[in-house]
């Protein structure tokens, strides 16, 4: 981005602190709390097929990891994300409306431990409330974006301290969509299970 060749790295360093102050936040339950996504909001189009992940990804990180319990972050949600979240366990939050309500959402995505997927408001937004955020960065441009260069494979993120970048182990190469995003979520299992 333009924008960070332009600034000085005073004014564009990140730090290890919330960006935004969240009050009244739930109570932690005994068990770690993830939240997913698998598209933005922005789903139609080439952005959709580009960024989005295949919910089966999640079907095989959840039966991994149950020791987890996992929130649905998707928003707005379709009749089939709920079915599919109603057949796998996936808690859906329908307490709060991720899509509308700032300080609802912000309290909400502040309660979890993590949150997974592509970069999109209630992603970002967790990170900024102290949430880490393992974004996937199924597509080569994502990770220069986030990480400052198209050869950089890095867990790095220069826009926030909270988020970490899951690159493919293998990188990106001549590969589909589905096989750079099953080697995200490769790493991310590896990443998730010594937390």
């Amino acid at each position: 981005s333009m924008l960070f060749v332009c600034l000085p790295e005073a004014e564009i360093k990140t730090r290890n602190d919330t960006y935004l102050k969240v009050t009244d936040l739930p109570a932690k339950s005994s068990k770690k709390k993830i939240g997913i996504m698998w598209s933005s909001s922005f789903a139609p189009g080439l952005r959709g097929h580009r960024y989005a992940i295949d919910k089966q990804h999640y079907i095989s990180l959840i039966k991994e990891t149950p020791h987890y319990e996992y929130y649905c972050l998707q928003s707005p949600m379709t009749e089939n994300d709920t079915m599919f979240c109603q057949q796998n366990g996936i808690n859906v939050v329908d307490h709060v409306d991720l899509y509308n309500d700032f300080n609802k959402s912000s309290s909400f995505l502040a309660s979890l431990d993590y949150v997974i997927g592509p970069s999109s408001l209630n992603t970002e937004l967790a990170a900024a409330c102290g949430t880490t955020f393992f974004h996937i960065a199924n597509a080569k441009e994502v990770a220069s974006m986030r990480n400052g260069d198209v050869d950089l494979i890095s867990s790095h993120d220069q826009l926030s301290e909270n988020t970490v970048t899951i690159y493919p182990i293998q990188n990106y190469g001549e590969r589909s969509n589905y096989e750079i995003t099953k080697d995200c979520f490769d790493h991310l299992k590896l990443i998730i299970k010594k937390l």
